[in-house]
């Protein structure tokens, strides 16, 4: 059977990814095609990136698939539901990924012949193995489809395989150096994207967990390292991005992980990854220095423990602080995330996530405003309360859309971000000799109208 799987994400039709130049190799569909083959199919993958819908119909017509099967995620929906509409071919499709698991009948109204929820490998395989028995696809945990005019939907299992039972991702499907170039061209540096884990156990009320549920599965050191030696052999590429929920999770594993890339120089190379606040203490970050990171990201999210606390965050203000200032030590950049509009947020709350971020000077501060995915605690919540707004269009819109009655106007949070940075800044003036500091008059001015719009718009509803 020949079965072509699509990553529909094109870098072509992204403008503000354009602007950004970092795209990673999508490692789920890598993972799917490398286990498929080993069950004998022909696998093929499309990987839209660096080419153009177009392509993709020609491939379609030349390898002539028995099934095509495409990832999604909010960002990929609508590209993938114009491809599907635009098929000639009579081959099943089917629909895997983040985004399904909430909307299986809007999937396959729009013409999948069956959605994949969870974790893709088993459920793909079984499907793909029985797809001539539609009488048996009862059977297969995972699998929705319509049987006349009913949605069926089976629960997808829990996730248990251990992940080294998997092979590795099938890199060689896909111009990997394409990805290496494009961040050579524009960054200067050539990382590749590797995970050590799949899965999250924390409980954060936003996060949405429909692929892997709670669950973690950790591979052992060894077999990450087997992989770092594999991709030394065939790429030429000068930095790693573990792409782990919670790089750290496990401390024991953290520092058996640092010891071995310490001995094994050939493989250490320079990396970036995220963890949290509270799976960080002296022996970590020790460890992530002798084991060659170079930057961690920190989901701070917000510097009021109020709002941490309703977030289910499990994390404290102060061990965001502790962290980012140790790794700064070690001479380890930090990155850190910060989420505006979250329920029960004021100025008061806003005004304490600038003063963490003033007091931790991170190198990289990135913010974005909370918004309701389908099937997490938040949107219960919210929709509990009243304060869900009508559900976004499937075709146009994503989860992003989802309004929330009585928040601010998202120019609140604009400003909010705009004020955060020229703290920063000033910040970072005053704490340097020469011309910059000098200047800090300008970021401090800037700084205190920014202030006054921030509380004028409050204010003004």
């Amino acid at each position: 059977m020949k079965v072509l799987l699509v990553h529909p994400y094109f870098l072509s039709l992204d403008a503000h990814e354009q602007n950004v130049m970092k795209p990673y190799p999508p490692l789920g569909i890598l993972y799917l095609s490398a286990f498929l083959k080993t069950k004998g199919f022909d696998v093929r993958v499309f990987d839209g990136t660096f080419s153009e819908p177009d392509a993709f119909f020609r491939e379609v017509d030349h390898f002539q698939p028995d099934a095509i099967g495409f990832y999604v995620n909010m960002m990929t929906r609508h590209n993938a539901l114009k491809l599907r509409a635009g098929l000639k071919s009579k081959a099943l499709c089917f629909v895997g990924g983040p985004d399904t698991t909430h909307y299986v009948g809007a999937y396959l109204a729009h013409g999948f012949d069956a959605v994949i929820l969870g974790e893709g490998e088993l459920p793909t395989w079984q499907w793909l193995s029985q797809i001539s028995n539609p009488d048996q696809w009862i059977q297969i945990p995972g699998l929705a489809f319509k049987q006349e005019s009913m949605v069926m939907a089976n629960p997808a299992a829990k996730p248990s395989t251990p992940i080294e039972e998997f092979p590795m991702p099938d890199r060689q499907s896909i111009h990997l150096n394409q990805y290496l170039d494009c961040w050579g061209k524009h960054h200067g540096y050539r990382p590749i994207n590797l995970i050590t884990a799949r899965g999250c156990p924390f409980q954060c009320t936003w996060c949405s967990h429909s692929v892997f549920g709670y669950s973690l599965r950790k591979r052992s050191v060894n077999h990450v390292l087997a992989e770092m030696d594999w991709l030394n052999r065939h790429y030429d590429f000068n930095a790693y991005w573990f792409a782990d929920d919670v790089f750290t999770i496990q401390k024991n594993w953290t520092l058996e992980f640092a010891q071995a890339v310490a001995q094994n120089g050939v493989l250490k190379r320079p990396y970036e990854t995220i963890t949290r606040a509270d799976k960080v203490d002296e022996a970590v970050v020790e460890a992530l220095q002798r084991s060659g990171c170079s930057k961690i990201w920190i989901g701070a999210e917000s510097g009021s423990q109020t709002i941490l606390d309703a977030m289910k965050r499990g994390v404290k203000r102060d061990q965001v602080k502790w962290v980012v200032q140790n790794l700064r030590r070690v001479g380890i950049q930090t990155g850190m995330f910060f989420m505006w509009g979250y329920t029960g947020e004021g100025l008061t709350e806003i005004l304490d996530t600038i003063q963490l971020a003033e007091e931790c000077q991170p190198d990289t501060a990135l913010t974005t405003i909370s918004y309701p995915i389908k099937g997490t605690p938040y949107y219960k919540t919210l929709q509990e309360q009243g304060l869900l707004g009508p559900e976004h269009d499937f075709e146009n819109g994503t989860d992003r859309q989802n309004p929330i009655n009585g928040r601010y106007a998202d120019s609140v949070y604009h400003e909010a971000t705009h004020l955060l940075a020229l703290r920063l800044k000033l910040v970072k003036y005053q704490n340097q000799a020469g011309l910059r500091k000098w200047l800090s008059p300008l970021p401090r001015m800037q700084a205190w109208r920014s202030l006054r719009r921030l509380n004028h718009l409050i204010n003004s509803g």
